[in-house]
């Protein structure tokens, strides 16, 4: 769990925020002592102060795994 946090941490500290849409239990693989997130296929890259969050797609990622940004 350390790992997975440290590595959201690092996503949202870039310039460029990386929000990933579809981070769920198939997407992390655990290879050789290090977690793998997977699939970044829907995320979303926030640039400068805008906050806005909207989903590229209607319908698009996994309801109950979408990012709490999503929600704001």
């Amino acid at each position: 769990m350390k790992q997975l946090f440290s590595a959201l941490a690092y996503l949202s500290s870039l310039k460029g925020r990386v929000i990933h849409y579809d981070l769920k239990p198939s997407n992390i693989m655990f290879h050789e002592g290090v977690i793998k997130m997977l699939d970044f296929g829907l995320s979303k890259v926030i640039n400068g102060e805008d906050t806005r969050i909207d989903l590229t797609s209607q319908g698009v990622g996994t309801y109950w795994y979408l990012p709490p940004e999503t929600f704001e």
